[in-house]
């Protein structure tokens, strides 16, 4: 956070400006008593009774209490004296004037950018709102040219499809393959072994039929319908054909 950025803070009262670690701390009278040991050279002093009782100088144990206490002072002040100067130097050089200029240029510069961005995305808007209407124009022509009032409808799944063939063949197989038991020579399991080709051929067959030209018989133009007309019939008659087969054959 900048010094101004904290001076704005403190005025506001959101908050208090956070002093550096280490820097004013209170002295730690214990620690500093273990450091220099006065517990136990206090111990050993009066032993000799020292110092001598009445008005005097401070003994070396004094001195040296003070002189310790007195360095730290000296520490701290010149570690205050320090941050103060650096402080009196950044607030120095910290214009007012130059930051709301740089301000205004960052707005403007922003400005600028938005309003690209806003001219590029009305031309993509403007392609797209095109593709839409060429697109709508495009499926109402085609509406009209075939008679189509209901909307598209997407055909289902061909898993579902298949599924649906492969049980259908497997049990016209199993169907079959009893009536075929009795002429074959192999029995039950060469009679379903004719029945399963049989009915594979009659189902995928009939599939492709109903796929394909039965499929087109609902087509607008004429030429289309006749055309899958007749090969709907033609693939029915070839239909009754095989079974007409099978069933003489067996």
């Amino acid at each position: 956070m900048s010094i101004l950025e904290q001076a704005r803070t403190w005025f506001k009262g959101d908050g208090i400006p956070q002093p550096i670690a280490g820097l004013m701390d209170p002295i730690d009278a214990d620690h500093l008593a273990d450091e220099l040991r006065l517990t136990v050279r206090g111990q050993e002093n009066g032993a000799h009774e020292q110092p001598a009782s009445g008005p005097s100088s401070p003994d070396a144990v004094e001195e040296e209490i003070i002189g310790t206490i007195m360095a730290e002072w000296s520490l701290q002040r010149e570690h205050l004296i320090a941050m103060l100067k650096a402080y009196r130097d950044r607030l120095a050089e910290l214009s007012a004037v130059s930051e709301i200029a740089q301000l205004r240029l960052s707005a403007t510069a922003a400005i600028v950018k938005f309003r690209q961005r806003k001219q590029e995305a009305r031309g993509d808007l403007a392609r797209l709102r095109n593709e839409y209407i060429e697109a709508r124009d495009e499926l109402a022509a085609f509406r009209i040219k075939h008679g189509l009032s209901r909307p598209a409808r997407d055909p289902s799944g061909r898993w579902t499809t298949i599924g649906l063939l492969v049980v259908m063949i497997a049990l016209e197989s199993v169907m079959n393959g009893l009536f075929f038991a009795k002429g074959s020579e192999r029995g039950l399991i060469g009679g379903v072994g004719t029945a399963f080709g049989i009915s594979l051929v009659n189902v995928l067959f009939c599939f492709f039929l109903g796929l394909f030209p039965a499929h087109f018989m609902n087509w607008r133009g004429w030429f289309v319908r006749i055309l899958a007309t007749l090969l709907t019939i033609a693939g029915l008659a070839a239909i009754l054909f095989v079974h007409l087969f099978a069933g003489t054959s067996s």
